[in-house]
């Protein structure tokens, strides 16, 4: 659990620096808003930034899968 938080942390800010606004993080979660226009395009960007493993975690297996929701659930509605 410990490494995976820290890849989630490595995540957020990875994605901080590239401008997206998280909102909160929900165990394994990220949480952005973002216009909805843009939202696929979003979520295909998180989903790449996830998955790249830092330096200290090469070859750990990182699976992603994000959801667009117009409110916060633990699934898409």
């Amino acid at each position: 659990q410990a490494i995976c938080r820290d890849l989630l942390a490595d995540a957020m800010v990875r994605l901080e620096a590239l401008g997206f606004d998280i909102v909160m993080t929900v165990h394994d979660e990220i949480v952005v808003e973002c216009p909805e226009g843009s939202a696929a395009g979003v979520l295909r960007v998180m989903e790449d930034v996830m998955r790249m493993a830092p330096a200290w975690a090469a070859g750990f297996p990182i699976a992603v899968e994000g959801f667009l929701t117009s409110r916060y659930g633990k699934e898409a509605f």
